[in-house]
């Protein structure tokens, strides 16, 4: 009988603990299988194809210089990214692991990253733990969390800057002293992560319409907020022209031809139809949230808070720089936007129930269809062939032989 009461005791203390604790409980639990389903992608691999012909840069080329310089092998990296990485083969060699160090690194700090600026985003805590679910388990970052390309990183790097901006004080009369601060500030970045010359597109237009709001005839004032983007630009100018004729010819060719990357009248069925095959690769569920992805971009659109206004602005700087030919607004290369994909899913779930007990309800739908859905994922009942088509993307006998030796000498072993 003693034990009986001592049992009743213990299960009704865990359970005013969990009550009390649930939401912490939750996070943890959506972040640890976060991390173990981006270790599992990260054992689970060698290298394939793509990656092999970064690696070749760095058994090709002497020193650290030639990372400002153009690629071999039609391939572009930021010259910082490629900097790291080189600093990490110095420590641990050149092997699989240190190549993909950084990204895998990039992709456990988006995870907390992500969760911050959800709480930005979003309000209520079901929202919350909706957006980190699908951020957590999500194939593509799982992915790019294992693989040798600066794409996870642009998603840190992105999501990071995107939350400082939104932070920072706006540009008002600037001196030249802070303009040359934004203006090397954001070179760095740029030659860390491509993409954020977007955001520095979107944070110049944000603070040039504010300077045109306050005062209609400072434009002295407008070319200074203008000027800070001048350094860049000029950087961005001269390592586009510096590219060989043969890889811009090559990468123009690919974008418009084979995977249609450059917006146009004529081609946006084929850019959509494109971008929707790659954000549900693996993730065949997204398809079911497309209509959440349209209605709840809306809604963020409405809300004009300063860092859904600097998001915009960026979003309008992509597809303008995809339409002058200048950046594909595709697949991978928009990948730092999957974030945002996933909140605007879940923002169409963020509201508040004023009735206390259909709070409970709502509340308690979502934490058992997470948890069950997350047991459900680890034990590889659901999305169960997900390690496996990372695996598919091996190419075991040209990743040892990249490994070791440049691109003609495998191109000579192989053949």
């Amino acid at each position: 009988m003693e034990s009986k009461t001592a049992c009743k005791a213990s299960f009704c203390a865990v359970l005013n603990v969990l009550r009390k604790y649930w939401y912490p409980v939750v996070i943890c639990l959506i972040f640890s299988v976060g991390i173990l389903s981006r270790l599992e992608g990260l054992l689970a691999r060698e290298m394939w194809l793509d990656e092999t012909f970064l690696v070749s840069n760095f058994k090709e080329n002497s020193g650290v210089m030639w990372v400002f310089k153009p690629l071999q092998h039609n391939q572009i990296a930021p010259p910082i990214f490629l900097f790291c990485t080189k600093a990490v083969t110095l420590f641990f060699g050149e092997n699989e692991f240190s190549f993909r160090l950084i990204p895998f690194i990039a992709g456990i700090f988006s995870i907390f990253v992500f969760y911050y600026l959800s709480k930005i985003v979003l309000k209520t805590k079901p929202a919350i733990i909706l957006a980190n679910f699908l951020f957590s388990v999500n194939f593509l970052l799982i992915r790019y969390a294992s693989e040798f390309k600066q794409y996870g990183t642009d998603i840190l790097i992105f999501m990071l800057v995107l939350i400082w901006l939104s932070k920072a004080p706006k540009l008002q009369n600037p001196d030249f002293k802070t303009i040359l601060k934004y203006s090397l500030l954001f070179l760095i970045l740029f030659l860390t992560s491509q993409p954020v010359i977007f955001l520095l597109f979107g944070f110049i237009l944000y603070n040039a319409l504010n300077c045109i709001k306050q005062n209609r005839t400072d434009f002295f004032g407008l070319f200074k907020i203008i000027s800070v983007s001048f350094i860049p630009l000029i950087f961005i100018f001269v390592y586009k022209l510096a590219m060989p004729e043969n890889m811009v010819y090559t990468m123009q060719n690919y974008w418009e031809n084979q995977i249609p990357g450059f917006i146009s009248f004529d081609n946006v069925k084929d850019v959509l139809f494109a971008n929707y095959e790659f954000f549900t690769f693996g993730a065949e569920y997204m398809a079911f949230f497309v209509p959440f992805v349209l209605i709840g971009f809306f809604v963020f659109a409405l809300k004009k808070t300063t860092l859904s206004k600097i998001f915009l602005f960026s979003l309008a700087g992509a597809l303008l720089a995809s339409i002058l030919h200048l950046y594909p607004f595709v697949s991978r290369l928009i990948l730092f936007l999957l974030p945002f994909e996933i909140l605007f899913i879940a923002q169409c779930f963020d509201f508040k129930i004023a009735h206390k007990k259909m709070r409970i309800i709502f509340s308690s739908i979502v934490i058992i269809l997470v948890m069950t859905t997350l047991l459900l994922f680890q034990a590889k009942i659901i999305c169960k062939n997900r390690t496996k088509t990372l695996v598919g993307f091996n190419h075991s006998v040209y990743s040892k032989c990249y490994l070791k030796h440049s691109v003609a000498t495998c191109l000579n072993v192989l053949s």
